[in-house]
This record gives structure tokens, C-alpha cells and sequence, in this order.
């Protein structure tokens, strides 16, 4: 999410438990989660910091279910937001 600079917008994701673990190309992570620029990723039931990205990989991860691998990168913005719905 904002891969432009000046990008303002928001994100929402529901993440359900349809996920292949092991994924990643040539030995790589299952899922890379990166909130850029002036823009909010809201995530549906997390609860911890805005940037606290190890928060935010233990939330994905229990979401999607078996042993996945994966990082989440925040660098400014409203970071990583929590809620019960989407718009």
C-alpha cells in the first residue's frame, strides 16, 4: 500500500484460512505485508500498534492458518490498523 510518493488512501483486508504454506518462490517468505507512504492498512480483528510490525506478522500468521512465513514493513502513514468490517 503507497507505492507513489504522496499515495493517501486506505486498505482493508479480511484474511481467511485459504493460504499454501510454503509458497514462497525459491526458498522465499509465504507473504510480505508493506505499508508505505500516507496510507492505513486496516487488518479485520487486529488489535496491536499501528507499527508494530512483529504484531502485525503474528496477526497474519495466525490468520492464515499452518506454518506460514512472512514480514510486515511500516515506514510512515497511519501504519496498521485494526476493526470489525471493511467498508
Amino acid at each position: 500500500s503507497g507505492v507513489t510518493p504522496g499515495d493517501n488512501f486506505d486498505v482493508c483486508l479480511d484474511l481467511g484460512q485459504n493460504f499454501m504454506t510454503g509458497s514462497g518462490t525459491h526458498g522465499g517468505t509465504d507473504f510480505r505485508l508493506r505499508q508505505r507512504q500516507n496510507t492505513a492498512v486496516k487488518l479485520l480483528g487486529y488489535t496491536g500498534g499501528a507499527f508494530d510490525t512483529a504484531a502485525v506478522t503474528s496477526y497474519v500468521q495466525s490468520k492464515l492458518g499452518g506454518a506460514p512465513t512472512g514480514v510486515a514493513t511500516t515506514d510512515a502513514g497511519e501504519g496498521f490498523t485494526g476493526g470489525a468490517s471493511c467498508p
